[in-house]
Order: structure tokens, then sequence, then C-alpha cells
């Protein structure tokens, strides 16, 4: 003979399989990947303001960032949460910035097709410590970036930006 659950047993069960899925995808989002929504125009045209993205969290804990990864970290001036830039140096490097933003990677011209260069007067030199990247935006006119905060610890690095979301018309991966 089959036995009938009470309603109060089959509420108890449901409730204990829903409070284990919203842990899981709490665990999820905080170590795993989690999404963030682009509030500044610093990344032009690579990702524009509003775009969604996927932002894995994994990779740095096995390995430092590389050139050409767009990162997440907190912004250590504290202006903003987080910022969102694309790595130009890694420790040992020798980063030379022109007025005009153009990248002078460890003495020769780093090629960045996907930068909008504007003069910004000043020009900048950088050598990059060890437990430090150089970040810059894509857009070099509208950017807080390295050229003004410096290289940033690897410790306030949060994730690599990997995928976008939305909207739907620029859905993919990020290059």
């Amino acid at each position: 003979m089959i036995k009938k659950k009470s309603l109060l047993s089959s509420f108890f069960e449901y409730t204990f399989l829903i409070a284990i899925a919203v842990i899981i995808a709490i665990l999820i989002r905080t170590f795993i990947i989690s999404t963030y929504m682009i509030p500044t125009s610093s990344m032009e045209p690579t990702i524009l303001m509003g775009d969604n993205l996927l932002v894995e969290k994994i990779t740095y804990r096995f390995h430092s960032p590389k050139v050409g990864d767009i990162v997440i970290f907190n912004d250590p001036s504290g202006i903003e949460k987080q910022l969102i830039k694309r790595v130009i140096g890694v420790p040992g490097d020798h980063i030379e910035i022109t007025e005009d933003g153009h990248v002078i990677l460890n003495g020769k011209a780093y090629e960045e097709h996907y930068a909008i260069y504007q003069n910004v007067g000043q020009s900048f030199k950088f050598d990059i410590k060890e437990g430090t990247v150089f970040v810059l935006g894509d857009n070099r006119g509208n950017s807080q970036d390295s050229r003004w905060i410096g290289p940033i610890s690897e410790d306030i690095v949060i994730g690599r930006a990997i995928f976008r979301g939305l909207p739907l018309n620029r859905f993919g991966p990020i290059k």
C-alpha cells in the first residue's frame, strides 16, 4: 500500500530543495562566474556601455592575468565599485604611453586594432613590478586606467570577461 505524503512533509521537502538550489547559485556566483553590466564607455568599441557580460573567476586562481585579457577589478580609488580594462603589461614589462595614447611595450610599438586613441597631452612610463598588472581602457580618451591610478595589484582582480549576454545583437564571446 502506498502512503500519501502529508502536506507539511512535502512543504519541508520543497523548501529544502529550494534552499539547496539557492546556496549552489550563490556559490557559483561568488566563486565561479557572475554577470557584470558595463557602466561607462571606457572600453568602446570592444564593449559598449550597458553591455551585460559573463565574468569567470577561476582562471586567476591558477595563473596571473595575461596581456590582452579583459579584466574586472575592484576600483583601488574607491570611486567606482569595480572597473573593467584590458591588461597591457605584466610583471617585468616596461610600458611607454605616448601623448596620443599609443603603447610601446618593451621598446616595440604594441598593435591595438581595438583602441580609440585621443591626445591626452601627457606621456607616461612604467616598469611593471611583481604582483601587479598595467591596464588600459580601449577608449583612451575616456578611461580612468593605469595611466592615472598606476599598475593595479593582481589581488584586486575579480575575473576575466569572457562572454557578452546582452544586448542580443552583440551576443557572443569577447575578444
